[in-house]
């Protein structure tokens, strides 16, 4: 931050956030130290990556400052090669992995390919500084130009159809086979083309034989896409118009293929073997055909919309489902259902999951949580501790602890802890949150204080029972206050 001309503040920062991941791993729930208190929660199962993420954190701090300092091509080449053997592995995906998996295979054999050009362009680089006999220090921008420049200087050197996939336009190949071809954008409109004729051009108005036609180039390159064709062929096409959702027609060539297709074969009991073979995607990729079985012709890869047509096809109807009393009711459950009668009324009742109930993220950072949940999550937390302090049952003789010092050294150290936590901003915003937080803080207690007088006619009902039968339904109790 003090580089970027920013306060330098480590709280909020990567680092204040990795060193509250190392003291929850090192330390027990609400540990302190330095003015950083562990987290209160914790997964067992973090542990695993809480040293990898705590190295790469380390090494981009350190090749950060290295790429500050201006230093000879040589000296560069050097920081480059550690830093590709630092954070370019191939080799970290074991040979298990390698053989059970054929994806990540190619994924480390692409890896492997990347990494051997950057390390070529990068000899290339001090070749030509040798070369130039230029030793003159130089920057970390101009380093970085150079370098990649190599790479793109040898990606320009690649052979023709060289890659697993090529993508070109249609030119004449001499019929070169291939296993499969997608021809794409094959509209009534784009192909085959259409020229514009000067109006001086006087050879379009005296047509002879041998004159060359666009036209039938088109239809010439169309045809020697037909025999490349190996193993499959597809076709696209935009089949509806962007503005009012009208047919639009395929090219005049496709549809010449596909009424050849249909005088001279038979798909199965249909006799328009051509047009059969028509799919009609859908316009959007979240349409709720492209999850159905019935239509094995239309498929997709992407799994992010499924679940959301799983529940649309559950939840057919618009109004809320009937609501089955269950036989039997957990204490969790039950507890839940007063503690959020919202929450469970949309995943009971409308079936809606509760993993969407995302809170939505803001275009621009809030300084100030006074308004809204986080506001309020930091009032609960004040007001909640200065009442735990004071027993779970209040005594209206705990009315005499709330003195304006003892309060104030309570709310100071509970202020110092959710800084220690990462809930305030930096300073001065958060002296200002603390004057508007801490006066209303102190009003809702008076009025708690208030209420502490009636707990002297307040009276407990105790039943020391293991489930309670209401009517038809069960209730599964530990005990009920």
């Amino acid at each position: 931050r003090e580089d970027l001309g920013l306060p330098a503040q480590h709280q909020n920062s990567w680092r204040f956030a990795l060193d509250r991941l190392l003291m929850s791993y090192l330390n027990q729930p609400q540990a302190e130290y330095a003015d950083i208190y562990s987290m209160n929660f914790f997964d067992e199962s973090a542990n695993q990556i809480i040293g990898p993420l705590y190295d790469l954190i380390e090494r981009l701090g350190y090749y950060r400052q290295q790429m500050l300092k201006k230093r000879p091509i040589s000296k560069w080449v050097e920081l480059f090669s550690a830093l590709l053997d630092d954070f370019f592995a191939a080799s970290a995906i074991s040979e298990q992995t390698v053989l059970a998996d054929e994806q990540v295979l190619t994924e480390r054999e692409a890896a492997t390919s990347v990494i051997a050009r950057l390390q070529d362009a990068l000899s290339q680089w001090q070749e030509q500084q040798e070369q130039a006999d230029f030793n003159e220090p130089i920057s970390y921008q101009i380093a970085a130009e150079g370098w990649l420049a190599c790479t793109r200087t040898h990606r320009l050197q690649q052979r023709f159809l060289v890659g697993s996939i090529n993508f070109a336009t249609l030119m004449p190949m001499r019929s070169i086979p291939f296993r499969h071809i997608w021809l794409l954008g094959l509209d009534d409109q784009s192909y085959p083309r259409r020229t514009p004729v000067p109006d001086f051009d006087l050879m379009q108005s005296r047509y002879r034989p041998g004159d060359r036609s666009r036209r039938e180039d088109d239809r010439y390159l169309f045809l020697e896409a037909l025999l490349s064709a190996r193993e499959q062929l597809s076709i696209s096409w935009v089949g509806r118009d962007i503005r009012d959702n009208h047919e639009r027609p395929a090219s005049v060539l496709v549809n010449q293929l596909l009424d050849h297709i249909d005088r001279g074969w038979v798909n199965g009991t249909k006799t328009d073997a051509g047009h059969s073979r028509v799919v009609d995607h859908p316009l959007q990729p979240f349409s709720a055909d492209y999850y159905r079985t019935d239509q094995p012709a239309l498929f997709t890869y992407n799994h992010d919309w499924i679940a959301t047509d799983r529940a649309a096809t559950k939840q057919e109807k618009h109004s809320p489902a009937a609501l089955h009393p269950p036989c039997v009711i957990e204490q969790n459950r039950l507890r839940r259902f007063f503690a959020q009668p919202g929450l469970a009324f949309f995943q009971d009742r409308l079936n809606i999951p509760a993993e969407y109930d995302q809170p939505a993220h803001l275009d621009d950072e809030p300084f100030m949580p006074t308004a809204g949940l986080d506001g309020h999550a930091i009032k609960q937390r004040l007001v909640s501790e200065i009442v735990a302090k004071l027993g779970r049952h209040p005594d209206p003789s705990a009315a005499r602890m709330l003195e304006p010092s003892w309060l104030d050294n309570q709310l100071t150290e509970i202020w110092r802890r959710l800084k220690g936590e990462g809930l305030l901003p930096f300073a001065p915003f958060e002296q200002i949150l603390k004057q508007q937080m801490l006066p209303v803080v102190k009003s809702l207690l008076d009025d708690w204080l208030g209420l502490l007088s009636l707990a002297e006619n307040h009276t407990w009902l105790s039943l020391p029972a293991d489930q309670l039968e209401l009517g038809e339904t069960r209730l599964l109790l530990d005990s009920v206050h």
